[in-house]
């Protein structure tokens, strides 16, 4: 009688784990596109006709709304590996602008203000999703992320802290000086600064530097030499100096500094060299 109960039992259990209306675990049940697009599988940054492209990928969500966003989230952390910076895709968060576009953070943070580098212009030009069913019903999606390449190059140099710099008036006791300052500041805050300075326009227009020079701040020192005087067979000079920091993807003044000097020797061009030396001096101890 045993024997029996045992031979039902198992003959039951066989029937109900082979019967056609259970589905077996890992076992896809729909996709969104057959066959599969080719660009699914692309690994890394793909070049595309004045843009980049990158594919983001999730798995195992708990909704197609869901795995969308996963995948979306890393594309963009594809976008910051892209740039040499390893952000895992939790890093990466989203923001409504005013226009209702969402605008991505990449997890990097800007060298000169500390604001997190956002990307603002990119398209979501293709989506593919996948349900299956592995023991619970889960979802898997992929994105196509693409970014045009003005957009890049200003991530680029948001990334990499770049900072063109000129200096008026442009004459070498101005500019020696001005190197000095430069340098230290490139490294107590990691900016990168372009070689040379850079003429300004009489008409300083922040969008046409930032194209021009693909640099994401701008340095501009001005320095207001007066005439140097004589008093009892020494030369005396007053100088003026301004510093402004600029970022030209936030159109704003980040940072200031103003020094004003006196510079004393026994010829005027001494003196004048004297009172630059003392102003970038004191310039630096404000950094």
């Amino acid at each position: 009688m045993k024997r029996s109960i045992l031979f039902i039992a198992f003959f039951a259990l066989f029937c109900g784990c082979g019967g056609g209306s259970n589905i077996k675990s890992d076992t896809l049940l729909r996709s969104s596109a057959t066959p599969k697009p080719q660009w699914v599988d692309n690994m890394g940054a793909m070049k595309r006709p004045g843009a980049m492209s990158f594919t983001g990928r999730s798995s195992g969500a708990g909704s197609e709304r869901d795995a969308i966003e996963l995948a979306t989230r890393n594309a963009f952390s594809n976008l910051s590996n892209y740039f040499g910076v390893s952000v895992k895709s939790d890093m990466i968060s989203s923001e409504r602008e005013s226009d209702g576009v969402y605008s991505y953070s990449i997890g990097i943070e800007s060298k000169i203000t500390g604001a997190a580098i956002s990307v603002k212009r990119y398209n979501i030009d293709a989506t593919y999703t996948e349900q299956w069913n592995r023991g619970r019903r889960e979802y898997d999606a992929a994105i196509l992320l693409t970014v045009p390449d003005i957009e890049m190059v200003r991530i680029k140099a948001e990334v990499e802290g770049a900072v063109s710099w000129a200096v008026m008036p442009r004459e070498n006791v101005v500019r020696s000086n001005s190197k000095v300052f430069i340098q230290e500041l490139a490294r107590r805050r990691g900016v990168n600064f372009r070689q040379t300075d850079i003429e300004l326009p009489d008409i300083l227009n922040h969008s046409d530097i930032f194209n021009t020079y693909q640099t994401a701040f701008l340095l501009v020192i001005k320095c207001d030499i007066g005439e140097p005087q004589e008093y009892h067979g020494e030369w005396y000079v007053s100088i003026t100096t301004t510093v402004e920091f600029t970022s030209l993807i936030e159109n704003r003044i980040v940072d200031t500094w103003k020094i004003e000097e006196r510079g004393g020797a026994f010829d005027p061009e001494r003196a004048i060299d004297n009172g630059m030396k003392q102003t970038f001096k004191k310039l630096i101890s404000k950094l």
